[in-house]
Formats: C-alpha cells, sequence, structure tokens
C-alpha cells in the first residue's frame, strides 16, 4: 500500500469515530433534556408524516400521523424498526 493512502485511511477512520461519538452525545442530550421515554419492543407507536412522500395533491388534507405500528426492534436511543403493514 502506497504511504500516503495508509494515513489517508487513518484520517478517515478518525474522523468516522468523532462522528459517531458526536452522535453519540447529541443522541444522550436529547435524552436528558426532553421528556423522552425510550419504547420497548412490541409497543405500539403513531408515525409522523410529515417528512413522508405521500399521493396526496394538497398536504393540508393528508393524515397528520399514521399508525399504530408495531416496534419490532431498537436501532438506538432515538431510532427504532417498525413493522408496517404490506401493500
Amino acid at each position: 500500500m502506497m504511504p500516503g493512502l495508509a494515513s489517508r485511511l487513518e484520517q478517515i477512520k478518525e474522523h468516522r469515530k468523532d462522528a459517531q461519538e458526536a452522535l453519540q452525545q447529541a443522541q444522550q442530550k436529547l435524552v436528558k433534556e426532553t421528556k423522552y421515554t425510550p419504547f420497548k419492543e412490541n409497543d405500539r407507536v403513531w408515525l409522523k408524516g410529515t417528512h413522508l412522500k405521500l399521493p396526496y395533491d394538497m398536504m393540508k388534507l393528508a393524515p397528520r400521523r399514521y399508525g399504530p405500528f408495531r416496534v419490532a426492534a431498537k436501532v438506538s436511543d432515538i431510532a427504532y424498526c417498525l413493522e408496517l403493514p404490506s401493500g
């Protein structure tokens, strides 16, 4: 391997580690500063529809929330995998 390439790979690994640490700190701060209560598996939750691409001509008339859906798995403290209906 070339010497410049090895140092660049080390830089990338270091930057990735720093980014992951910053993300974890932001998640911990969110949990501390808000009234956040984590969900457990099999809990039923509502999915907020603000950033979903939906087939409505007027978003004013579109539903605000969808669900309830079952929590299938916990990805992190603030991210969850939901069991969505097929179709």
